[in-house]
């Protein structure tokens, strides 16, 4: 691999807007991306520069002197006048970087990035470097803006907006030509548009055969071709101290971080590779498990001060080990250590590193080691939080991120972790305890505060503005913020996805998930495949739903919610005895009495009445706070007790479910349509149930709930079924489609 480093002027350029248009008008935005690239290759080129790359809207190049970079950059604002909605920012930087594979690293690309981010939109922005190679440049003027503290910079920066006021020589023919084809359409003149149509085209066949044909092709000719899939298993403990394995599980789990999101390189997720942990299997039957070409393996000890990680890049169809080291360090390393690990196994892959994947990877999110130590240790608590034993108590997990944070302030990542403990805790309590809400988003306030780039904190702010303060538009604004700052974290495509489906927009949904898949990995990995499965459920595809949910169990086969999802679909099927099995194996796993409600459900829908009665008194002699989110399940109970012949309680119940229907629920329709059917107000029923948005799979369920009982004969209840039905099977035939393309997540993806 040949290296150099070189002084050199760095130009980052960004096209301003252009997230929010590809989500209002994604044809616009891809017409816009390619006038852009059509406009600035040329003048890369004419200004003496390297065209390096794109990185999604924005474009990497650089320039032998800061001259032509200026000049270059004067050229490209120039001539997007002409094009409508076309504006950039763009920053440079002179500075000494590093080259190799055609590729480019280091400092100098770090400043110009976070330059063209600071900039205003049609102006460019330069640092203090590039400013004072200028100052005798008559052609040239220049404003200083302030001094700033850019991320992974270690000084303070001087930034300065600069103006060209002449531009020598600056539009090569080819641009002239495409200037003049901007304007001439505005002009709606079409003998001109055709004549300079086919000029622009002579200019992008020559365009192609000068930068394509020659370096750009073989390199990209076949994208799959490059791709490798890796998978990092659970690092194993070293010694016999069980207490350390919280550092083992860390190490491993940051490496997977580390290496997720670098184009043609594909990581499996954590939950997809927990199940190797204590595996006797080959290397060359894990890979074919799970559909990887390397494996890494490794082992890692704390004792006191002290760290020892063995790591090791194994080719596993030849069990040849490519690259293996020993680090024997002290825990002050680690953060550098961890950093290392990834970039050395991105290298002996030979997968191209972006400049901003490399400042992921070195990223230092506290430079206090005693912190990092007390978040790893709360992270091994709060993945397991679900689990609801002792071992796995959530309050640790808080209490590690809290004192994370006495120990640095600033520890943004602490902050956000913590936020998202307490809500996983609260949960339940949250809707009525506004001192618990205001708290969770002091703590991303602060996390923000202290980075505003991390994806994370506007990943949950999404979910938290949706589900707790209901703020439709808040949440899609910060769901849509946490995706342009990491286009490949499937956690806020899966939280986006999880509110469309919310909000009964399937078909949506399923686009986020679909992405959210392709994207891989993460912790919400598994999570994903069942919103997947339920958005499957909802529109009546129980095959592909149940491949979905049963491929999530096999990851987490004691996870209650996903049991719970599984359940739903058996019950609103018929699978009644199947239904039972699954509840009784969450209450195994829980060992409390917060699924006493399905349980009674379980026993109405299998005509077993006194011991349906018996799990729902259990149920609702429960503390308020447990039992209030289902309250609307009293109708159910208010059915046994009726089928018991007690049908003054079964009034009391089924006035209580209505009332906290009335004033709970967002859809309340298809639940009071239950109520007054079992009021014997067969109208009232009719006409809720009219108005009723299918959701949950209940065109299925509708014909089955024993709650219909007084109106399933009528005439108009037989065809709002019919109706139910019809909107379902327009939603499943556009959904077919989009599953035979692949944009819809197929088995296929998750094999």
């Amino acid at each position: 691999m040949s290296q150099s480093r070189q002084l050199a002027a760095i130009m980052f350029t960004d096209i301003v807007g252009y997230t929010a248009l590809m989500g209002s008008d994604e044809q616009k935005a891809f017409d816009l991306l390619r006038k852009n690239r059509e406009i600035q290759k040329p003048l890369i080129k004419h200004y003496n520069g390297t065209w390096i790359k794109e990185l999604g809207d924005g474009v990497l190049a650089s320039f032998h002197t800061v001259t032509d970079a200026v000049f270059c950059a004067a050229a490209i604002h120039q001539t997007c006048i002409d094009v409508d909605g076309l504006q950039l920012r763009i920053g440079i930087h002179l500075g000494e970087v590093i080259f190799e594979n055609n590729d480019v690293f280091g400092d100098g690309v770090n400043i110009a990035s976070r330059l063209q981010a600071m900039a205003s939109p049609g102006s460019t922005w330069v640092s203090e470097a590039v400013y004072k190679t200028l100052v005798n440049k008559k052609e040239i003027t220049s404003e200083f803006i302030k001094e700033e503290t850019l991320k992974n910079v270690s000084e303070p920066v001087k930034v300065y907006e600069i103006t060209v006021k002449e531009i020598p020589g600056y539009l090569p023919d080819n641009i002239k030509a495409y200037q003049q084809q901007s304007r001439t359409e505005k002009t709606g003149s079409k003998k001109s548009v055709y004549i300079i149509a086919i000029i622009l085209l002579a200019a992008l066949i020559a365009s192609y055969f000068l930068f394509f044909n020659n370096k750009t092709r073989p390199a990209t000719a076949n994208k799959e071709d490059t791709e490798k899939a890796i998978a990092v298993l659970p690092f194993k403990l070293i010694g016999n101290d069980e207490e350390g394995r919280y550092f083992a599980e860390g190490v491993a789990d940051v490496l997977i971080n580390h290496l997720h999101g670098i184009e043609n390189l594909k990581i499996r997720s954590r939950t997809s590779v927990e199940k190797y942990a204590d595996t006797k299997k080959t290397m060359a039957e894990i890979a074919e498990e799970l559909k990887v070409d390397y494996i890494i393996e490794g082992s890692a000890q704390k004792y006191k001060d002290d760290i020892r990680i063995i790591v090791q890049l194994i080719n596993p169809k030849t069990d040849d080990h490519i690259w293996q080291k020993e680090y024997n360090k002290k825990f002050e390393d680690i953060l550098n250590v961890q950093s290392e690990i990834a970039l050395q196994i991105v290298k002996e892959l030979n997968v191209a590193l972006a400049p901003e994947q490399k400042q992921r990877i070195e990223k230092i999110y506290t430079k206090n080691t005693e912190a990092w130590d007390l978040y790893l240790r709360g992270m091994a608590y709060q993945r397991n939080w679900w689990k609801f034993s002792e071992e796995n108590d959530i309050n640790f997990a808080i209490n590690f991120f809290r004192q994370a944070i006495d120990k640095d302030t600033t520890f943004a990542l602490a902050y956000n972790r913590l936020a998202n403990a307490t809500r996983n805790k609260e949960f339940v309590d949250l809707e009525n305890k506004k001192a618990i809400k205001d708290s969770i988003l002091l703590l991303i306030e602060k996390s923000i505060r202290f980075d505003p780039e991390l994806p994370d904190n506007y990943s949950l702010l999404g979910s938290f503005n949706y589900f707790l303060l209901k703020d439709s538009k808040k949440a899609m604004e910060y769901l849509e913020k946490a995706i342009s700052l990491d286009p490949d974290n499937p956690l806020p495509l899966t939280e986006t996805g999880t509110i469309l489906q919310n909000q009964n927009k399937i078909l949506e949904a399923l686009s986020y998930f679909g992405k959210a898949i392709k994207k891989e990995p993460g912790e919400s990995y598994s999570w994903l495949l069942i919103m997947t499965g339920f958005s499957y459920t909802c529109i009546g595809e129980f095959e592909l739903a149940e491949t979905f949910y049963k491929k999530a169990l096999e990851l987490e086969p004691d996870n209650l919610q996903y049991l719970g999802f599984f359940a739903h679909q058996q019950h609103i099927q018929g699978k009644y005895e199947e239904y039972l099995k699954t509840i009784n194996k969450s209450m195994s796993i829980r060992k409390d009495n917060r699924g006493l409600n399905d349980l009674g459900k379980a026993y109405l829908l299998l005509g077993d009445y006194k011991k349906a009665e018996n799990a729902y008194h259990q149920f609702y002699s429960l503390p308020k706070e447990i039992t209030f989110w289902l309250s609307h399940e009293k109708s159910a109970y208010a059915q046994v007790l009726r089928k018991l012949g007690k049908e003054k309680e079964a009034i009391k119940y089924i006035n209580e479910a209505k009332d906290w229907m009335e004033k709970e629920m967002r859809n309340p329709y298809y639940d009071l349509a239950k109520v007054y059917s079992f009021l014997g107000e067969k109208q009232k029923a009719l006409e809720y149930l009219g108005k009723w948005k299918v959701d949950w799979g209940g065109h299925v369920w509708v014909e089955k709930d024993p709650l219909f009982e007084n109106i399933k004969n009528e005439p108009e209840f037989q065809q709002l079924v019919q109706r139910f039905k019809s909107e379902i099977e327009v939603l499943r035939n556009e959904a077919r489609v989009k599953i035979a393309s692949g944009e819809f997540p197929t088995p296929e993806m998750i094999k």
